[in-house]
């Protein structure tokens, strides 16, 4: 049986076994085993609430909730966050006033200048070696570039 522990409250889960979890689970094992659920509430790392996807009735009485074993749980639909682009910095600027500008590609160390995506040329912006991310956060961040950022892509 896989080793899962250190699931987490949200974490999809299929019950693979019963061997391990309390009286009550093993009792009813032939119900349980192949559902699957969602993590409630982690004690440890041994015990895992489970909010099944489907009711089971127990004596009359319809249960979705079942604690179990970690040892006994498998792991499912691990989710992998998109990677999200990285945009860097640039600086021009503008009237007197400095803006951040985002840059259309990675700057290379040895580049003064570099495109952005609202089209003006700026200067990349270094710490040591690495130029730093955009954001659209900053109160002297381009309007243009951030509208540009929110466009959605496809």
């Amino acid at each position: 049986m896989p080793d899962v522990t250190g699931l987490c409250e949200g974490d999809r889960v299929r019950v693979e076994g019963v061997e391990d979890s309390p009286l009550e689970a093993r009792t009813y094992g032939d119900l349980l085993v192949g559902r699957s659920g969602v993590v409630q509430s982690v004690r440890g790392d041994s015990w895992a609430l489970v909010r099944l996807d489907q009711v089971i009735e127990v004596h009359g009485h319809s249960r979705r909730r079942w604690l179990f074993a970690q040892a006994d749980l498998v792991l499912l639909d691990v989710l992998k966050p998109e990677p999200v682009p990285v945009v860097h910095s640039g600086v021009a600027l503008h009237d007197g006033v400095r803006v951040v500008h985002a840059l259309k590609h990675w700057p290379r160390t040895d580049q003064e200048w570099a495109r952005t995506l609202c089209g003006v040329g700026a200067r990349p912006l270094w710490v040591a070696d690495w130029p730093l991310p955009f954001s659209a956060a900053l109160k002297d961040a381009c309007p243009a570039c951030r509208k540009t950022l929110r466009r959605p892509t496809s």
